[in-house]
This record gives C-alpha cells, structure tokens and sequence, in this order.
C-alpha cells in the first residue's frame, strides 16, 4: 500500500509545514496567546508560562513539533501493518443492544464475534443530537481488521490514491486520505461502502431494544 502511505504522509508533512511556518512568526513569549493548533504541541504545564523571550517560546515549539512528528510518523507506518493470515471473512453479525439511561434516554452497544474467535465491542453510546446507533456500529466496523485491510488496498489503487475516501467509497466513510467507517451518518449508507469492496449490508431485524445487522461476502 504504498501509494495510500505516501499520500499519507504527504499530507501530514504539508500540515508539520503550516505548523513551522507559524512557529517562525510568533511574536510574543507568553504561551496562551497561541494559535490553538499550536498549544496542542504544549504539555499542560506549559499552557499558560511565560518563556523568557519569543525565542525560547520557538525554539521550546520546534523541539516539541520534531518530537510529534517523529511520532506521527511511526504511526503512519503502523497503519498499514496488516497480519497476512487474515482469515476471510464470509459473514458478520452485528448485534446492538440498548439500554435505558437517566441521563440521555436510552444508549445502544454493538458487538461481533469476527469469526467466531475476535470479539469486537463499541462500548455504551451516550450523548444526544446525533445518530447513535450508526455511532456504535461504525466503531465495531473500523476494530475489524478484514474489512480494514480491503478498504485500504482499493483505496490504494493508481486511480484512487490521491481522491477523497468518499469519492471512491460513498459517503459514511470519510473525507480524509484513509478510509473508514463514519459514526452518525446513519446505517443505510454502509451497505454502498461494503459493495465497494465485495460485501453486503442489510438489517435482519430491529426492535424497541435491540438491532441486528449482517455483513455478508457477495458471491458471484
């Protein structure tokens, strides 16, 4: 997947390099008055000191930027470590279970074996304002490295690479370089996804506590 790793990483270094840009124009030596995009570079003890001079202000950013990217970096090339004896998968159930909640009514929890041996969970799903449900299933979704691994190797593709996720996927899985699966879009738009890389989605059954989905291979 080398094509989708250097797009990647392409796109971080021009971000690291907006960053460092704006290191280089800092004009004050007190902490707070930062960008918020440069604060997140500060540990907490940090947020609010007073450095001697703007210089030291700099200098404390760019180690602290080096430091992040050095590890941002690392990271991307995790992203693409795949175990090669995956096992395929042929079906997947989906069950969300939801339970009462003092505070926001009623919150869903999705859960999966992935092939009988992997188990998956979203943890209970608070909050409100949003769709809930789609919320849990996507994070089962984006913990199942199968699915992961496919949506990776076609985004890779010559012809895909440097595109939108959404635009070779559909909406639900994203805007940025790596594709996955969107919490809050609602579930309908996941069947599209799942075409995309030789599967199905579809609801088997819905009740006032439960819902049950199934990701199926398409056989030809």
């Amino acid at each position: 997947m080398k094509n989708l790793a250097k797009q990647l990483e392409k796109e971080f270094l021009k971000r690291d390099k907006e960053k460092r840009d704006s290191i280089k124009k800092v004009e004050f030596p007190e902490a707070k008055k930062l960008d918020w995009f440069l604060q997140s570079l500060l540990p907490a003890s940090k947020k609010n000191h007073v450095f001697a001079s703007k210089k030291e202000l700099k200098e404390y950013l760019l180690k602290r930027l080096d430091i992040h990217t050095e590890k941002r970096l690392g990271e991307i090339k995790k992203e693409f470590l795949f175990n090669n004896q995956l096992e395929e998968i042929t079906e997947l159930t989906i069950n969300v279970e939801w339970k009462k909640s003092s505070m926001w009514r009623s919150n869903p929890t999705a859960e999966a074996y992935v092939n009988g041996v992997g188990f998956v969970s979203s943890g209970s799903i608070g909050g409100c304002g949003y769709d809930k449900c789609s919320t849990a299933v996507a994070k089962v979704l984006n913990q199942v490295p199968q699915f992961r691994k496919l949506m990776f190797e076609l985004k890779d593709k010559p012809k895909n690479y440097k595109r939108k996720s959404h635009e070779v996927f559909g909406y639900g899985s994203g805007y940025g370089v790596l594709p996955a699966f969107e919490g809050g879009v609602g579930v309908s738009c996941y069947d599209r996804i799942f075409k995309a890389i030789g599967y199905k989605f579809e609801t088997i059954s819905s009740g006032k506590s439960f819902d049950v989905y199934r990701v199926s291979k398409i056989t030809k």
